[in-house]
């Protein structure tokens, strides 16, 4: 916030704090995304670029599921537009995805709970053939989710085969009886890179 009220003293300040205000970039919705493309593409040319400025693309989604994904759609659009600046696949945003109380909203009440699970995979509503690889999700960030088994959020993370990064909080298990029976990292098709959990 403060950075905003500095970029407004001069061009100068303005370009040395667009660097920091826009190195993380947190969308949460359709809307957000809309929203900050439209700020892109923008006819008024400013220095430097926001697309240079962006590091971290960070996608956060918090509460049910949303009936309409975007999240395929936000990965497309911000690094099509990232590649007219920069040609090397480096200089692609990192992505995190952050998922907050999110949970697939049940046909039925489940065990007298307005919620249901959390999706087991990021491209939930999507084709099933849609391949992980489409949203390079270098980390994920879970909060407050409750799976069915420890199978399920094992699913979770086998969509996302680039993800090296791992951190959970308050994750619960309905029956932590089922056994996992292939460990994530030896998983096919699953993260081959995660480290950091």
């Amino acid at each position: 916030q403060q950075l905003g009220i500095f970029s407004l003293v001069s061009s100068h300040w303005a370009s040395r704090c667009r660097r920091h205000l826009y190195r993380e970039v947190v969308l949460r919705n359709r809307d957000h995304l809309f929203r900050f493309l439209n700020l892109v593409d923008s006819p008024i040319q400013i220095q430097p670029p926001i697309m240079e400025c962006m590091l971290y693309a960070v996608f956060s989604i918090a509460g049910p599921l949303p009936a309409s994904p975007w999240l395929h759609l936000a990965f497309t659009e911000v690094v099509t537009r990232k590649k007219k600046f920069f040609r090397r696949p480096d200089d692609d945003p990192i992505i995190i995805l952050r998922l907050d109380k999110v949970h697939v909203p049940p046909i039925k009440p489940l065990n007298n709970s307005r919620d249901g699970y959390a999706p087991s995979s990021w491209c939930a509503g999507l084709p099933t053939s849609l391949p992980g690889s489409t949203l390079p999700i270098s980390c994920m960030r879970l909060f407050n989710l409750r799976f069915r088994t420890p199978q399920h959020l094992v699913r979770l993370l086998r969509s996302t085969p680039s993800l090296y990064d791992l951190h959970c909080e308050n994750v619960k298990f309905d029956d932590r009886s089922a056994v996992v029976s292939q460990s994530v990292g030896q998983a096919r098709q699953g993260p081959s890179e995660l480290y950091d959990i």
